[in-house]
């Protein structure tokens, strides 16, 4: 009577999968967690893209309107510059010249100015319904709470102010509010770019041995940026 019990208590706390319930679980699993199962299985859908194009538009539209609930009350009382791809290239400017040829400085100055995004009330929703990997999707929602002074998705969320995934940059709005002169995680981040991007993916000449724009060692690149 106690196995049967139990087990009619487990069936009840573990939903089918493939359930609308089940759904539920797995989308309150990412928000909570960042987690998903990337095979999608399980997921409704008549073949393997429609099911990952579904489930994958699911858990972002869920992000996306979590995100902007938290965030409802609170706003950045900060300004972006009238002219940010100025200011970006101002900024990054030395950094270029310093590593690259004037051969290929316009060149990286112009990937660089793409590459900068400073998260505001105004692209969030986009930028979250845009990024290629859900799992940077739920880093970069926490990046965005955590700059307003809001709870975070998750209390084991990195505390972070800026974000680097391939040759995006994505970067809190506290920003300008540092001081300190020494940390700026603008340079930082877009430090990061030149390990991650292939040279002959924005016009520069590369060869088998000089595929990045940089090749720093992955244990250095830290110390690099």
């Amino acid at each position: 009577m106690t196995a049967t019990s139990n087990a009619a208590e487990h069936n009840h706390e573990q939903p089918q999968i493939g359930t609308p319930r089940w759904i539920e679980a797995e989308v309150r699993r990412y928000l909570c967690s960042g987690d998903y199962d990337s095979s999608f299985a399980g997921w409704p859908g008549m073949t393997f893209i429609d099911v990952a194009t579904k489930a994958d538009q699911r858990l972002r539209t869920a992000l996306v309107e979590e995100t902007l609930r938290r965030a409802s009350d609170f706003g950045c009382q900060v300004a972006l510059p009238n002219d940010l791809h100025a200011w970006i290239r101002n900024k990054l400017a030395p950094m270029a010249h310093g590593l690259f040829g004037a051969d290929d400085r316009s060149i990286i100055l112009d990937m660089l100015d793409r590459s900068v995004v400073f998260l505001t009330r105004q692209n969030i929703a986009a930028v979250l319904m845009e990024e290629q990997w859900l799992s940077t999707a739920w880093d970069v929602a926490n990046l965005y709470l955590y700059s307003l002074g809001v709870p975070c998705l998750s209390l084991q969320a990195r505390h972070i102010v800026g974000l680097s995934q391939e040759t995006t940059c994505y970067v809190s709005m506290s920003y300008f509010h540092e001081t300190d002169r020494f940390t700026d995680f603008v340079v930082h981040e877009a430090a990061h770019v030149f390990h991650n991007c292939k040279r002959t993916a924005i016009g520069v000449c590369g060869s088998r041995r000089h595929e990045y724009l940089l090749n720093i060692d992955y244990f250095k690149r830290e110390t690099f940026a």
